[in-house]
């Protein structure tokens, strides 16, 4: 039937007219043989790189989104934009701070007035209580993670990474009152804030009294939290 149409197509036409029928054959042709050329290629291509011998199970897969209503593969293509969105984000976000530490750190004016809080920075310390030393093992052997699991609360991930943080913070503060009275620190530090000595010694002293209740138990300031916010959730229980 098709041969038919041609045929009485050319017969049809001028000269001029099947000239250009002709040649408009010849590169439609010329374009389908291309095509299945290079999709030929392209498969062989994707199956040596990816798939291997497990091609034809892939273009299986491909069925199944080809099948999938077309609402739900727009909702997985705006789920995964937006993920890459969100990391993009936090990479560039990441970036920032670390250009924002960078230049504190580098700043003159901030020169011996900045104290770290890294929750490793204990590990391997003197004078470490074996509490001491479990807590900062289990908040240092903690991975990146967004939440903790119900067996993770219950096995107390978090309290270990706050009591870390707690007490780190504590060490690090007590240590640089300490510094501000040697060296350079004295100097650039210490003689400036004439006015604040009795404040700053006494600031040191509740520290050193909190590091003495952190080598007793590693979760005191914790455990203080939690009652006090029971103790206000039975108040408010006891107005309600």
């Amino acid at each position: 039937m098709a041969v038919i149409l041609v045929l009485l197509i050319f017969g049809s036409l001028s000269k001029l007219g099947i000239f250009v029928a002709s040649a408009c054959l010849t590169i439609l042709t010329l374009w389908l043989l291309a095509y299945l050329g290079i999709r030929s290629m392209f498969r062989a291509r994707i199956a040596s790189a990816f798939a291997g011998d497990d091609l034809p199970e892939i273009m299986k897969d491909l069925k199944v989104v080809i099948n999938t209503p077309l609402a739900t593969v727009l909702h997985l293509i705006v789920f995964r934009a937006t993920s890459a969105l969100k990391m993009i984000t936090d990479i560039f976000l990441r970036q920032i701070r670390r250009l924002q530490i960078h230049g504190l750190y580098k700043s003159m004016s901030w020169k011996n007035r900045i104290v770290s809080n890294n929750i490793y920075e204990l590990k391997g310390a003197d004078q470490l209580t074996p509490e001491l030393k479990k807590v900062i093992h289990a908040a240092n052997s903690m991975p990146t993670t967004l939440w903790f699991s119900q067996n993770e609360k219950k096995e107390g991930a978090l309290d270990d990474l706050i009591a870390c943080g707690q007490l780190t913070l504590c060490s690090n503060l007590a240590d640089y009152l300490k510094s501000l009275k040697k060296g350079s620190k004295r100097e650039m530090v210490w003689n400036e804030v004439k006015d604040y000595h009795q404040e700053i010694d006494a600031v040191l002293e509740v520290l050193e009294h909190y590091w003495q209740n952190f080598r007793l138990d590693p979760y005191w300031m914790i455990r203080m939290y939690k009652d006090e916010q029971a103790e206000h959730e039975e108040q408010r229980r006891q107005r309600v």
